[in-house]
């Protein structure tokens, strides 16, 4: 579900995010997103997209980086998207992001 990644409103739903400053037409490759993140900024540039396919970024929190990946393809039955979240780099932003991912992958593949 490409509307998961790619509208502010949903984004804000999943990831407890508050949209600081944010481009029009999010997310494009070279956007600066920020987002209020828990009392502190979270710097999202996008690297990357595949519309409805991939999205990549690179996250900044404090001096926490990681590189963000989210790949979508089509489940079998039709109606619900199959989800892979990949995050490299600072770990303690990466584990701590768990349970987002887990909304969104939750989100992603829920069957309408």
């Amino acid at each position: 579900m490409w509307r998961a990644l790619a509208v502010v409103d949903e984004v804000r739903m999943w990831a407890g995010v508050q949209p600081a400053r944010i481009p029009a037409g999010y997310p494009a490759a070279g956007d600066d997103a920020l987002w209020h993140d828990r009392g502190a900024i979270l710097r999202d540039v996008i690297l990357d997209v595949v519309p409805e396919r991939r999205l990549l970024s690179r996250l900044e929190r404090g001096p926490a980086l990681v590189i963000e990946e989210y790949r979508l393809a089509p489940l079998a039955n039709g109606r619900a998207t199959r989800l892979v979240a990949t995050w490299r780099g600072h770990a303690a932003l990466a584990d701590g992001n768990r349970p987002t991912m887990e909304r969104l992958q939750g989100w992603c593949e829920a069957v309408p």
